[in-house]
C-alpha cells in the first residue's frame, strides 16, 4: 500500500480567508436544491472552524490537546520506522553471557522501548483530554448544530484527533504495527528481564506501568481501541448526559461533512480543506459505529452509508485510501449485518 495513506498528518493550521468562506456560501446554495435549510447552515459553519480561535475559557483545554496531537503524531511517525527494532540485542540477551554484555545489550534496546512507552504516555493523555472534549461538544445545553458553532475551536480539536490519530493508527496497525506487534512486546519482555536483573544498570521498576505497557501492546489495534473505549466509557460513566447525546453530535459531524463534500469540484476550496473534511467523515464514521448499537453499516444504520461512499468515491486520487479503513471495520464488526449494498460498494473500490 502506498505511504500516501498516511495522508499528511503534521500539525500545521488550514487557513481560509472570510471572503473564500464567503464565495463558498454563494457557490454551495445553488447546488442544494434537495437539501433541507439545516443541511446548509451545516456546510457554511463547517468551513468557518477550520481555523477557529479558542475562546478565554477554552484556551487551556485546546492547548493541551494540541499538545497531544502534536506528541501523537511526533510518536506514531517514530513507531512507523521501528523497523526490525533490537532485534540482534534481543536475540543477544537471550544467550548466555556476562553482566556487562547484558548492560549493552540493554543499552542498546533502550531507545526503541523508551519509543513504545512514549506510545502508551500518548494513550493515557487522550483518555483524559477526549471526555473533555466530548463533554464540551456534547452536553448543550444547546442542540447539536448550534453547540457544535459555539465550540468551533474545540470541535476543530476533537476532530483532528479523530483525524490524525485514529485513521493514522489504522493504516500502522493494518500495514506496519500489525506486523511489528508480536516484536515489540517480545523487545519489551526482554527488556523487564533484563533491567529487574542487573544491578548494574540501576534501574528504578514500575511494575505496574510496566504491566499496562504489556497489555497496552497485547491490543491489537492498541490506540484505536483507547479512541473507542474512551468514548464508550464517556458514554457510560456521565450520568446527567444522555447518551444520545454523543450519538446526536457524531451524527451531525457526518451530516456536515457530507454537506461541504457535496459542493462541486470548481467550488474555491483548497485541496487540505477537502482532504481535510473527507478524513473527518471517515474517522467520525468509525467513531460513530464504535458506539452506535446498530453501529454504521447496516441497514437500519441512521448513516447513510451508500451516500458517504459515493461522495468519497468522487475523489479518484485518495477513494482507496478515504475507503479502507471503512471496509477493515465492515469486516472486522460484530454489530448487526452489514448491509450487502455498503459491502459491495466498497469491495469494489
Amino acid at each position: 500500500m502506498s505511504p500516501l495513506f498516511v495522508l499528511s498528518f503534521h500539525c500545521t493550521i488550514i487557513t481560509m480567508s472570510a471572503g473564500c468562506a464567503e464565495i463558498v456560501r454563494s457557490i454551495l446554495r445553488p447546488y442544494t436544491e434537495n437539501w433541507t435549510a439545516t443541511d446548509v447552515d451545516y456546510a457554511e459553519m463547517f468551513l468557518d472552524f477550520v481555523h477557529a480561535s479558542p475562546t478565554e475559557n477554552e484556551r487551556q483545554l485546546y492547548d493541551m490537546s494540541e499538545q497531544i496531537i502534536c506528541r501523537g503524531n511526533e510518536v506514531l511517525d517514530d513507531l512507523s520506522l521501528y523497523g526490525d527494532g533490537p532485534r540482534e540485542a534481543a536475540v543477544q540477551a537471550l544467550r548466555e553471557g556476562s553482566d556487562e554484555e547484558k548492560v549493552r545489550c540493554a543499552l542498546t534496546m533502550e531507545p526503541y522501548i523508551r519509543r513504545i512507552k512514549e506510545a502508551y504516555a500518548v494513550s493515557k493523555n487522550i483518555q483524559q483530554v477526549l471526555p473533555k472534549l466530548l463533554w464540551e461538544l456534547c452536553s448543550g445545553p444547546l442542540p447539536p448544530l448550534e453547540q457544535l458553532e459555539s465550540r468551533q475551536a474545540l470541535l476543530r480539536q476533537f476532530t483532528t484527533i479523530v483525524v490524525r490519530l485514529m485513521i493514522k493508527i489504522i493504516w500502522l496497525i493494518e500495514y506496519s504495527l500489525e506486523v511489528q506487534n508480536p516484536s515489540m512486546i517480545n523487545h519489551f519482555s526482554i527488556y523487564r528481564r533484563l533491567t529487574s536483573t542487573i544491578n548494574a544498570l540501576h534501574h528504578a521498576q514500575d511494575i505496574q506501568m510496566d504491566n499496562d505497557v504489556t497489555w497496552f501492546l497485547a491490543t491489537a489495534n492498541s490506540m484505536t481501541d483507547v479512541l473507542y473505549k474512551t468514548t464508550e466509557s464517556f458514554m457510560s460513566e456521565s450520568p446527567s448526559l444522555p447518551r444520545d447525546n454523543t450519538i446526536d453530535t457524531l451524527y451531525t459531524i457526518v451530516r456536515l461533512s457530507c454537506a461541504i463534500l457535496s459542493s462541486p469540484p470548481s467550488s474555491p476550496l483548497s485541496m487540505d480543506t477537502r482532504l481535510f473534511v473527507q478524513r473527518v467523515l471517515v474517522g467520525c464514521v468509525l467513531l460513530f459505529d464504535s458506539v452506535h448499537p446498530q453501529g454504521s453499516f447496516s441497514r437500519e444504520s441512521i448513516i447513510d452509508m451508500r451516500s458517504i461512499i459515493s461522495v468519497l468515491s468522487k475523489d479518484e486520487n485518495h477513494k482507496k485510501q478515504l475507503l479502507h479503513p471503512l471496509l477493515i471495520q465492515v469486516n472486522q464488526t460484530k454489530k448487526a449485518p452489514v448491509s450487502p449494498k455498503v459491502r459491495q460498494m466498497l469491495q469494489s473500490v
